[in-house]
């Protein structure tokens, strides 16, 4: 227990991972939420694929998996966690 008379402060980020971490999230947002709204619109367009509507609609989840792979676990990779 620290004494009543000690302010504990928080760690602040500074140096280089801080900004690469942030640009890394804001990228891997961005193309997060392309991969899923690609993948939606793969799955609404595969009946309209006429002999290859299978390949399409799983592509297209295969789009939308990819898309929650990337906040979930890609980018640990850059952050180091």
């Amino acid at each position: 227990m620290t004494p009543p008379n000690e302010v504990i402060t928080a760690p602040v980020l500074t140096g280089k991972r801080a900004r690469h971490g942030r640009s890394a999230t804001v990228i891997g947002a961005a193309s997060a939420l392309l991969f899923f709204i690609g993948g939606l619109f793969l799955m609404g367009q595969a009946s309209a694929a006429t002999g290859s509507e299978f390949w399409v609609f799983l592509a297209g989840i295969l789009s939308c998996s990819f898309a929650f792979f990337i906040p979930l676990e890609a980018l640990r990779w850059f952050d180091g966690d």
